[in-house]
C-alpha cells in the first residue's frame, strides 16, 4: 500500500516538474524576443499621400524653391556600427 503511494506521489512530480521547466524556459525565450525588435518611426507625409519607415524621426531641412512650389526637405543621419546612412525625402 505504502508502495502505491509513494509511486505515485512519484510520477505525479515527475509530470509536473518538466511543465513547470518548460514554462519557464518559454516566458524567458519570449521576453529576450521583444528586447530584439526596433522600433521605427512611421513618417507620413504632410499631404497623406505616402508613409515611411526611418530608424528614427527624421528632421525637417530649411524648404528649397521649386519649379512650381517649394520642396520639403526631411534627411536623417545614422551611424551605426561603423556604417553611417543618409535617409533623405523631398
Amino acid at each position: 500500500m505504502k508502495v502505491r503511494i509513494l509511486t505515485a506521489a512519484i510520477l505525479t512530480v515527475a509530470l509536473l516538474i518538466p511543465a513547470s521547466i518548460g514554462n519557464a524556459q518559454e516566458r524567458k525565450r519570449t521576453k529576450q524576443q521583444r528586447s530584439k525588435t526596433n522600433t521605427w518611426y512611421t513618417f507620413v507625409s504632410p499631404d497623406g499621400d505616402f508613409t515611411l519607415s526611418f530608424p528614427r524621426e527624421p528632421s525637417r531641412e530649411p524648404d528649397e524653391f521649386g519649379p512650381a512650389t517649394p520642396v520639403r526637405i526631411y534627411s536623417l543621419y545614422t551611424v551605426a556600427a561603423g556604417n553611417r546612412m543618409m535617409f533623405h525625402v523631398n
